[in-house]
C-alpha cells in the first residue's frame, strides 16, 4: 500500500485493475474495473485514476516539465497527482528554447514543486528564478548559464541551499564582481564544481584563506583570458584547498612547468588531468570514474594514498615546450598507472626550441593505451622507443608532427593491441608507400589477403585495426588498396585529398569493408556517387558524414538512404550538388540528418 491509501494489482489476463481507495471520510471503498470493457462503452475513460501511484510516478517522471503543466489542466485528480508526484519534478529545465522561461503558469507551478526539486537547470535566468533556488530544500544539482547575473542575489540563494547541494555548474559570461572566492566559500558540501567565469581578480589574501572542501573530487575551470593574472599561484592556492581531488580539469590557461611538480604534491588522489582549451564541465561529470562520498554512502571520503594519475591532457604554452626534460619527469612519475597520454604543444613554435623531450621515450608502462600527439617537435627515435614499451597501445594519433619519418609505421606492427591509428595532418615525413607495407602486412598476417600462414605464431599477434584515419598525402590508389583488405575496419575517416586518380580505389574499398559502421569524408574529390552506392548495400553502416565532396549528388544520397536498412545518421555539409530535397528524402526514411549548403 501506498503512503495515499492506494493500492493496485495488474492481472495481466484480463487486464483488470483492482484498486483501493480512501473515501472523504476515511472509509474505504472497493472498485473492480476491465480496462478493456470501460474503452469500449465509454471513450472518456480516464486511465490515469485506474494506476498505482508507483507506475503513475514512472510515467511522469518521462513527461517534459512544460507538458506537466498542461496535464494539471485536464481535471482536479490530475492536477492534485502530477502536483503530488515527486519523480516528476525530481529534475527541471528552464529555458527560452524550451517555452519554459518565461512561462508564468509553469513558474507557479514549479514553485509550489520546489521541495521536490532535485536537479534545476537554468538557462539565463530573471531574478525570480534565481529566487526560486532558496525555496528547492533538497536541491542537489544546480547548473546556471547567463549571459549577465547578479552576483549578489546568486550568492544569497545559494547559502540557503548549500547545505544539500551537491553539484554545481556556473557559466556566466558576464558577472558584475568577482564570484569564484564568495562561491568556493558558501558551497562548502560540494562534490562536483564546474566555473567558467571572465574573471577571477580576487586578492590574494583571499585565496590564502580559502576554506577545504574535503569532499569536493571534480573540479573544472575555464577562466577568461583577461583573468589570467598571477594563474599559478591562484591555482596553487586552490589544489591546497581540495585535496581529495580527483578529477581537474582547466581551461584556456597553458599548463605551466611550474605547477606541475606541486599539482602531485598537493593531490595525492588526482587521476584525471585535463589542461585543455575546451573543458567538458558538467558532461564530464558522468565519464570521469570518481568515487563521491554520496556514492559511498558515507559522510566522508575513504582516502587512498599515493593515488597516481590514470589520463593525462596538457595544453603547453610557448615557453613550457623548453621545459620537456620537467614535463616528462611529471608523466614519468605516473607511468605504472598511466592509461591515456594526450598532449598539445602551442602553435607557431620552431623544432628547435623543443628540449628535453628525448626524456619522452621514458614513459612507458604495460597500463598506457592511448596517446595523442599534436605540434610537438618530437623525433622518430624517440617514438620508436616509446612504442617498443608500450606494447599495450590501443589507439594513437598524430596531428602536426613534422619530426616523425616512416620507421614509425614499422614499430605499429608490433602492437598487438592497436585498435585505432589516426593521422590527422602535418605528418609530411611520412609516406604513402610505407603506409602501404604496414596495411598490407596487417591483412596478410590476418590471413585476409588469402595467404596461407595459419601456422604462424606472428599472426596471432598481428593488429586488428577497427578505426583508421589518412589525411591528405597518404591516401593513394596503392594503400586504398591494401585498406580495402583489412576487414576489420569499423570507422574510415580520409581527409584532405583532391586527387582525382583515386576515384576507382575509392568505390573499391566502400564495397570490400562490409563491417564498416561509421564513414566520414572531408574534402576528398574523387568520392562520387558511384561510392555513396556501394556504401548503401553494407549492412552495418549506421553514419555518414560528409564535408567538402564536389562530386557527389542527390542521386548518392537518396541512394544511400533507400538501399541502407541499418543507417541512423547523415550529415551534409558544404556539398554543392547535394540540396535540401535529398536530405528531407532520408528523413523520410527515418534517418536523422544535418545539412548546411554550400
Amino acid at each position: 500500500m501506498s503512503s495515499n491509501g492506494v493500492v493496485g494489482i495488474n492481472n495481466s489476463a484480463s487486464d483488470e485493475v483492482v484498486a483501493t481507495q480512501k473515501d472523504s471520510k476515511g472509509e474505504s471503498r472497493h472498485s473492480v474495473m476491465s480496462v478493456e470493457e470501460e474503452v469500449k462503452h465509454d471513450k472518456g475513460v480516464d486511465f490515469i485514476a485506474a494506476l498505482p501511484i508507483e507506475l503513475l510516478s514512472w510515467v511522469f517522471a518521462h513527461v517534459p516539465n512544460l507538458q506537466l503543466v498542461e496535464c494539471m489542466l485536464v481535471n482536479k485528480n490530475w492536477r492534485t497527482l502530477v502536483g503530488d508526484c515527486r519523480e516528476a519534478w525530481r529534475e527541471v529545465e528552464v529555458s527560452s528554447s524550451s517555452g519554459t522561461l518565461n512561462n508564468a503558469m509553469f513558474f507557479k507551478v514549479t514553485q509550489a514543486a520546489a521541495g521536490h526539486i532535485h536537479r534545476l537547470e537554468l538557462t539565463d535566468p530573471g531574478d525570480q528564478w534565481i529566487q526560486l533556488i532558496s525555496e528547492c530544500k533538497t536541491l542537489h544539482t544546480l547548473l546556471i548559464k547567463s549571459t549577465r547575473l547578479s552576483s549578489s542575489l546568486l550568492l544569497q540563494n545559494l547559502r540557503k541551499v548549500s547545505p544539500t547541494l551537491k553539484r554545481l555548474q556556473l557559466y556566466i559570461q558576464a558577472v558584475n564582481d568577482d564570484i569564484f572566492v564568495p562561491v568556493w566559500s558558501i558551497c562548502t558540501h560540494l562534490t562536483h564544481l564546474a566555473l567558467y567565469v571572465n574573471q577571477i581578480r580576487a586578492i590574494e589574501d583571499s585565496f590564502d584563506n580559502l576554506p577545504v572542501l574535503s569532499d569536493l573530487v571534480h573540479l573544472s575551470l575555464h577562466v577568461s583570458v583577461s583573468a589570467m593574472v598571477d594563474m599559478p599561484r591562484k591555482l596553487d592556492s586552490i589544489f591546497r584547498a581540495c585535496p581529495n581531488l580527483e578529477y581537474f580539469e582547466n581551461g584556456l590557461y597553458p599548463c605551466p612547468t611550474v605547477l606541475l611538480e606541486r599539482l602531485r604534491q598537493r593531490l595525492p588522489r588526482l587521476q584525471h588531468l585535463f589542461w585543455k582549451e575546451f573543458p567538458l564541465g558538467a558532461k564530464g561529470w558522468d565519464r570521469s570514474a570518481v568515487s563521491t562520498s554520496e556514492e559511498l554512502g558515507s559522510s566522508s571520503l575513504t582516502i587512498t594514498t599515493s593515488q597516481r594519475l590514470r589520463t593525462i591532457s596538457m595544453l603547453l604554452g610557448a615557453r613550457d615546450v623548453s621545459q620537456g626534460y620537467q614535463i616528462c619527469s611529471f608523466l614519468a612519475h605516473s607511468r605504472s598507472s598511466l592509461e591515456t597520454v594526450e598532449i598539445h604543444g602551442p602553435l607557431g613554435i620552431e623544432p628547435e626550441e623543443f628540449r628535453g623531450w628525448d626524456a619522452f621515450s621514458s614513459l612507458h608502462g604495460d597500463c598506457l593505451r592511448a596517446l595523442t600527439l599534436k605540434r610537438l617537435a618530437i623525433d622518430t627515435n624517440t617514438i620508436l622507443s616509446l612504442l617498443r614499451q608500450c606494447r599495450s597501445l590501443h589507439a594513437i594519433t598524430l596531428d602536426q608532427m613534422p619530426l616523425i619519418q616512416d620507421p614509425f609505421f614499422d614499430a605499429l606492427l608490433d602492437l598487438a593491441h592497436l585498435e585505432q591509428l589516426r593521422i590527422i595532418r602535418g605528418c609530411s615525413r611520412l609516406t604513402s608507400d610505407r603506409l602501404t607495407y604496414f596495411l598490407n602486412n596487417i591483412a596478410s598476417q590476418s590471413g585476409i589477403t588469402g595467404s596461407d600462414n595459419n601456422d604462424n605464431k606472428e599472426q596471432q599477434h598481428a593488429p586488428a585495426l577497427k578505426d583508421i584515419h589518412l589525411c591528405s598525402h597518404l591516401i593513394s590508389n596503392a594503400s586504398l588498396a591494401a585498406l580495402a583488405n583489412i576487414q576489420s575496419i569499423e570507422k574510415l575517416q580520409l581527409s584532405g585529398n583532391r586527387s582525382l586518380a583515386i576515384g576507382d580505389a575509392l568505390e573499391v574499398v566502400a564495397r570490400q569493408l562490409t563491417n564498416l559502421v561509421e564513414v566520414r569524408l572531408i574534402t576528398i574529390s574523387a568520392c562520387s556517387d558511384t561510392f555513396m552506392i556501394n556504401l548503401s548495400h553494407l549492412k552495418r553502416l549506421e553514419r555518414v558524414e560528409l564535408l567538402a565532396l564536389r562530386q557527389v549528388s542527390n542521386d548518392g544520397v537518396m541512394a544511400l538512404a533507400n538501399n541502407s536498412s541499418s543507417l541512423k545518421y547523415i550529415a551534409v555539409r558544404v556539398c554543392p550538388m547535394i540540396t535540401q530535397e535529398a536530405m528531407t528524402y532520408a528523413q523520410q526514411k527515418n534517418i536523422c540528418v544535418r545539412y548546411a549548403k554550400a
